[in-house]
């Protein structure tokens, strides 16, 4: 999770929908537990883990960690320079719209902003190496909005257990993430300047500012 460098910066893949996240979930090892993760290594990174990837969707909620072992189980403070932000990412833009909007969801409509989204994750490590203008603040800025999403592409297993990712058991209504697929760190976060963008297309431009610590550093 605390990586900051890799091989290639290019994505290996960049996921359109929920259903390629769905399909990654599908070829999970089928001995997989919360507590197994290095006992299924070369399975998952046949699947794609531990490289940089992307998301192209709508940002719908961003939630902002408190301490964590991966992070020294350091407090949150008033600038949350010591914790995650955990972002979610999803492919409903009438939602988005919503959203954009500050229009009031329907309950179905807040379980989707959970349930049906992909979560990508804004460590500080990489924050402060490269990009110190991903506050929460300016993530939140941009809800509603289309995003481009890069990162490593991994598996969060603590989460891999029923009622919390929803690919597990969709039947448990507590459920709140679509996957354990996550893209953790976030490597590269752009928004639509146009508002409707492909993944290769002209429009994206850096989420608050574009100012970095080093450009090279930072995968496009």
């Amino acid at each position: 999770k605390n990586q900051t460098t890799w091989a290639a910066s290019q994505p290996r893949e960049i996921f359109t929908s929920l259903q390629q996240i769905q399909q990654l979930e599908a070829n999970l090892p089928a001995g997989l537990t919360q507590k197994n993760h290095g006992d299924n290594f070369t399975q998952l990174a046949t699947l794609g883990e531990g490289k940089i990837h992307g998301i192209v969707g709508y940002l719908y909620d961003i939630k902002v960690e408190g301490k964590e072992s991966s992070n020294c189980q350091l407090d949150d403070d008033a600038d949350h320079e010591n914790v995650d932000f955990h972002i979610f990412i999803g492919f409903d833009p009438g939602i988005a719209e919503k959203i954009r909007n500050h229009t009031t969801l329907t309950p179905e409509e807040r379980k989707v902003v959970t349930q049906q989204s992909a979560i990508v994750e804004m460590t500080p490590h990489y924050r402060y190496e490269f990009h110190p203008e991903w506050t929460a603040d300016a993530v939140k800025a941009a809800k509603g909005q289309q995003v481009k999403v890069l990162g490593q592409l991994m598996v969060d297993n603590e989460h891999y257990v029923a009622g919390q990712d929803c690919g597990r058991d969709p039947s448990k209504t507590a459920c709140w993430r679509a996957s354990v697929w996550e893209l953790h760190p976030v490597t590269d976060f752009q928004v639509c300047e146009s508002g409707s963008c492909t993944a290769t297309s002209a429009g994206w431009v850096p989420i608050g500012g574009n100012g970095t610590k080093s450009a090279a550093a930072n995968p496009k």
